[in-house]
């Protein structure tokens, strides 16, 4: 039968696996001992956190909800989460599974319309789902519905595996898994209304973390889960790299397999960024319950990367960044220069500036105009 005439052809896979665990009915089946789902979960999750600021996201849709690993970590962060999916048994099982979440309401998506008004949600959530769309018109009508649904300041999120060469299924189950060129993805996220906001490659075969060996003995359980997180970090920080930032809401985090290696020199470089994050961050966070409080102004604060950290102590956060950032600019709050913040003297009862001052011609000027 052609392909185009079944578009879904992994919903009826997907009602076969529904009986597994939440995490092997939807990630690989094959799993038996849970390790590699385990990290795979983990590795979205963390990527998820990097690129989400959850102020002032209250409504969020999960599409592709498999039995709510998703929408159950959304909901601990967001007001209420819609979650829908094409497989009716995933439903039924994902219904029961997440019945204690009065935030999350489970519904079927019937492969043409979604039942929400126009610019409903604040955010939308499509992970690993479009590379078992293997008919091209039903990616464009899935697009097309994700689009229409997001709110014109919402933010889309993908997660998907990726190739650099033409479309293809190697090594993959047939009529199952489709791995798409980014820029055929960025077609057609373009054509359906979805400006590309960032590039966000988030696991590629590179030599430390995702090396065959040391894969190896993260799935078979040879290394503990509670060095999971740092790991994942660790990869993170040698794989990231962001690419252009356009007008629009729509991010896409790639798990992809470049064709290069990263050279030693590089990871080294990387690992003591990470380093100095982790420093950093640690002296953040025990000065803050000292020092923060009421009305804050983040000078310099880019893509307020700090948000999550601080929220515990703020009544307000006002972010202050120039008009020429190479940043986003989505969580600016005014623009304006650290030597002439626009605001009233005594506005603010705290302030917070990190990594700025090493930017500017005249740091004791900014200092003054902060203090």
């Amino acid at each position: 039968m052609e392909k185009s005439k079944r578009p879904f052809i992994a919903k009826e896979f997907f009602n076969r696996m529904s009986h597994l665990g939440e995490l092997q009915a939807v990630l690989d089946p094959n799993d038996k001992l849970g390790y590699k789902n385990y990290y795979i979960d983990l590795i979205h999750k963390t990527a998820l956190r990097q690129v989400i600021s959850f102020d002032k996201i209250k409504l969020a849709l999960d599409f592709g909800c498999g039995l709510g690993r998703i929408a159950r970590w959304l909901a601990e962060r967001v007001e209420h989460v819609e979650a829908v999916d094409i497989a009716e048994e995933m439903i039924q099982r994902a219904k029961e599974m997440l019945k204690e979440y009065n935030n999350i309401s489970v519904s079927l998506y019937d492969a043409n319309r979604l039942l929400y008004d126009d610019h409903t949600f604040d955010l939308v959530t499509v992970i690993w789902i479009l590379q078992h769309v293997i008919d091209i018109s039903s990616v464009n009508n899935i697009l097309s519905e994700v689009s229409r649904v997001t709110k014109q300041d919402g933010i889309v999120i993908f997660i998907e595996r990726t190739t650099n060469d033409e479309p293809h299924g190697k090594g993959m189950p047939e009529d199952y898994i489709i791995r798409r060129p980014i820029r055929l993805y960025r077609e057609l996220f373009n054509n359906n209304g979805l400006k590309v906001h960032l590039h966000y490659p988030v696991r590629t075969s590179l030599p430390i973390c995702n090396s065959g060996f040391i894969q190896q003995l993260l799935y078979s359980g040879k290394v503990p889960v509670y060095f999971f997180p740092l790991i994942i970090k660790l990869d993170l920080f040698l794989q990231i790299k962001k690419y252009e930032c356009t007008v629009g809401r729509c991010f896409i985090l790639m798990f992809q397999r470049p064709k290069m290696r990263v050279r030693f020199s590089k990871r080294e470089k990387h690992i003591k960024n990470w380093l100095v994050h982790t420093i950093h961050d640690k002296f953040l966070r025990n000065l803050l319950p000292k020092y923060v409080k009421g009305k804050l102004v983040d000078i310099g604060c880019g893509e307020k990367l700090y948000a999550d950290m601080i929220k515990p102590y703020f009544t307000e956060h006002i972010g202050v960044d120039h008009q020429d950032t190479l940043h986003d600019k989505c969580n600016i709050d005014c623009f304006g220069a650290a030597y002439d913040i626009p605001a009233e003297d005594g506005e603010f009862d705290s302030a917070i500036c990190t990594a700025v001052l090493e930017h500017l011609e005249e740091p004791d000027k900014a200092i003054k105009e902060g203090g």
